[in-house]
């Protein structure tokens, strides 16, 4: 079916999004029933809905209201187990660690599931945060960048099969979860080209499972809410897209490699 004659693009998309908008605020206060601006939560919910005749820096200030202040960017944040940094560097010192970061492409991804994702890290045991140098960070970036920068990013094939390499001298404990051994030896070998350390293929494990892994998790229910379970070791292909380096002692990662519109301020850039 066509769009009609007079379509008016930006009165719908107004009108579309003053509807969506206004749902949220009002599932987010759904327990009240009344406007009363004397109830703090009723002139909250006030204050958050978007009329249609509000300006620009009206209808700004209310999306901040609502997703800043009062949701507090929780729809903006992935859930993330952790602990803040400073807290974790007040219990435990580190070598720096560096991080490759692969995530699925986004037009490979079903609309019903989230990214394949996978981080995969080694330890710089030659350098503490003493030693290590904007100098040698550059280097290391540079490598970084040849070994998986090329094109849109090296990509490699997740999967169900557990490969371990394990060399703890050199700041390896590598648990890979790829579709082959092949696939695994390939990214081992490149990450052993970064750190400019030889690859040595009798460190190579295969983990044999029983286990059964399906692309979609089980159905459940929890707390009278049906769920569908995580799915666990999912098959694709992802796609390097960052580098960083903790280092003890800073509070931020630093970024390594990326893409300019992935992360602010990369070393280097691909």
């Amino acid at each position: 079916m066509s769009l009609p004659e007079d379509f008016d693009p930006c009165a719908h998309l107004y009108s579309v999004f003053l509807s969506a908008h206004n749902r949220l605020v009002r599932d987010e206060f759904k327990d009240i029933d009344d406007d009363d601006l004397t109830v703090p939560r009723s002139s909250l919910r006030i204050a958050c809905l978007v009329e249609r005749e509000d300006s620009a820096p009206m209808l700004l200030l209310r999306l901040w209201l609502f997703y800043g202040i009062v949701r507090k960017m929780a729809d903006m944040q992935a859930p993330i187990y952790g602990l803040p940094t400073d807290q974790y560097q007040e219990q435990q010192t580190f070598r720096p660690l560096v991080k490759l970061h692969f995530r699925q492409d986004p037009e490979a991804v079903p609309s019903d599931r989230s990214p394949v994702r996978a981080d995969v890290s080694f330890r710089l045991r030659n350098e503490t945060y003493q030693t290590i140098t904007p100098a040698k960070l550059t280097q290391l970036a540079n490598r970084i960048k040849v070994q998986f920068g090329g094109g849109e990013g090296w990509r490699w094939s997740r999967g169900k099969k557990l490969i371990t390499y394990k060399q703890p001298e050199n700041g390896f404990n590598f648990q890979i979860y790829a579709l082959s051994q092949a696939e695994a030896v390939g990214l081992i070998q490149k990450i052993c080209a970064v750190a400019e350390v030889p690859y040595d293929a009798s460190l190579i494990v295969e983990h044999s499972s029983s286990q059964n892994y399906p692309e979609l998790g089980p159905p459940a229910v929890i707390l009278q809410e049906s769920i569908r379970l995580p799915a666990r070791r999912r098959t694709a292909f992802v796609r390097f897209r960052w580098a960083s380096i903790s280092i003890w002692g800073l509070t931020h990662d630093r970024v390594l490699v990326a893409r300019a519109t992935d992360r602010r301020n990369p070393i280097v850039e691909f």
